[in-house]
């Protein structure tokens, strides 16, 4: 498994998801409106999305919906239950730096999958704001 053409497959893999080869159809500026609690937010199609509340382990605030390629999802969630365990083996039990350092981690990798296009945050819509795209749709 040490090989290094598996090593460079697997680098390559990763680099194909991130930069969203996966699914070429994607588009984060093809949007339209979900309305989460009765307030409407403006999000790509092909993406799952949650309202923020918590806002340990990513980068939005609380009050805006974070919204992830839909392709990204599971690759995601791996990544971050690999990131869990790998800490958890590095400080033996849970302690104040280990998840401290788990939740940067996470962060950071959102910060990775931001700049990729393939995950974001956005506010609400203003009242103006959604009542000019509900008239130009």
């Amino acid at each position: 498994m040490n090989h290094p053409l598996w090593k460079f497959g697997c680098m390559a893999l990763a680099s194909m998801v991130l930069s969203g080869c996966v699914n070429p159809e994607f588009d984060p500026y093809d949007q339209g409106v979900v309305f989460v609690e009765g307030k409407p937010y403006l999000i790509p199609h092909h993406s799952a999305y949650r309202l923020i509340r918590d806002t340990r382990g990513v980068v939005c605030k609380a009050g805006e919906v974070r919204w992830i390629e839909n392709n990204t999802v599971r690759t995601s969630t791996e990544h971050q239950k690999q990131m869990t365990i790998d800490i958890n083996q590095k400080y033996s039990n849970v302690t104040e730096e280990g998840t401290a350092e788990l939740w940067e981690s996470m962060r950071s990798y959102e910060r990775q999958l931001m700049r990729n296009g393939l995950v974001g945050c956005v506010a609400p819509m203003s009242k103006s704001e959604y009542a000019y795209y509900r008239d130009h749709e």
